[in-house]
């Protein structure tokens, strides 16, 4: 993750590189939307240059574009993988939390190692760590997970 004054210069070299001149704004805006992640950072400078100029739908792109990935990444087992991403995403914070949420959502009792084994899964796949997203782009798709 980039630092504020790192995403915008990295933002500024790379609009450079096109012989594009953007506003200081946007680029702190951009910044604010995606913070710091340079992928993020690239795919809002890459819709930029092509000449979409809204942010907001820039980030919604973006959110859909997660939440594809999250899908692909979460095959094995959807639904239950997207109520672990959409209880962390919605502020459950610890183990217990989460397992209420799940429990209170399937409407049945989830094995304590079913529920250890998805947090174990979606931390490899660095999409959390200590039940928060590393990714606020992710975060913003778990809540759109069914």
């Amino acid at each position: 993750m980039l630092s504020r004054e790192q995403s915008i210069d990295f933002l500024r070299k790379g609009f450079a590189q096109l012989n594009l001149r953007v506003s200081e704004e946007v680029l702190e805006a951009a910044y604010e939307q995606f913070d710091g992640i340079p992928g993020w950072l690239t795919f809002f400078g890459n819709a930029y240059a092509r000449g979409e100029a809204d942010i907001e739908k820039i980030k919604s792109i973006a959110v859909r574009t997660a939440l594809e990935e999250l899908r692909n990444m979460t095959r094995d087992n959807p639904r239950r993988y997207g109520l672990v991403l959409r209880a962390i995403a919605e502020g459950r914070k610890t183990w217990s939390q989460v397992k209420e949420y799940l429990e209170e959502k399937e409407g049945a009792t989830i094995s304590s190692s079913v529920l250890s084994n998805i947090l174990r899964s979606l931390e490899d796949m660095s999409i959390i760590k200590n039940y928060e997203f590393l990714d606020p782009i992710y975060r913003e798709a778990s809540k759109l997970l069914p």
